[in-house]
């Protein structure tokens, strides 16, 4: 059918990397489909939101992700693009404000923090945003990073002093 057509179009332009293209045949694919076509609809979300992350529209992107899931709940690639959107965006908008933590710091706090959302990922509430969520999880990755950080340094600087008396 035509509709099949538009979405051999789209995934060819989506691999190739051709965003303009693959965006407007999504789209055209999105407006004909069925309300219970939940599985398409929540893979061509997923696709609209890798698209516009990599338009640099991170907003959008996670807009699309959202749409994905509320298609399709448990959709793992959403599921995996969301959450390392979030934990990305929170630690760069975070780790900055955090006394004590280093640029060189920012990517291993989104690290950290993404591992620490997969491991509780059972604790966010449906009720409760999964923004708000993530900006608690990665804060406190950025605080235990800070004290970790301090101790360090305060132990390397104890070492240097004490071997400076030993000689």
């Amino acid at each position: 059918t035509d509709q099949e057509t538009i979405r051999g179009l789209a995934d060819v332009s989506f691999r190739l990397k051709d965003w303009g293209g693959a965006l407007t045949n999504y789209q055209k694919v999105l407006t004909s489909l069925e309300e219970t076509d939940t599985d398409t609809r929540a893979d061509i979300y997923f696709k609209l939101g890798c698209i516009k992350r990599e338009q640099g529209q991170v907003k959008q992107a996670i807009n699309n992700f959202e749409k994905a899931l509320g298609a399709v709940a448990n959709h793992k690639e959403t599921l995996d693009a969301l959450v390392a959107e979030a934990v990305r965006c929170e630690a760069l908008r975070i780790a900055p404000h955090i006394v004590g933590l280093d640029p060189a710091d920012y990517d291993d706090v989104a690290q950290e923090a993404c591992l620490r959302v997969w491991a509780r990922f059972d604790q966010c509430r449906a009720e409760e945003s999964f923004g708000a969520w993530v900006r608690a999880v990665v804060q406190s990755v950025a605080c235990t990073m800070r004290t970790k950080r301090r101790r360090w340094r305060g132990i390397v600087a104890t070492e240097m002093l004490c071997a400076t008396h030993a000689t």
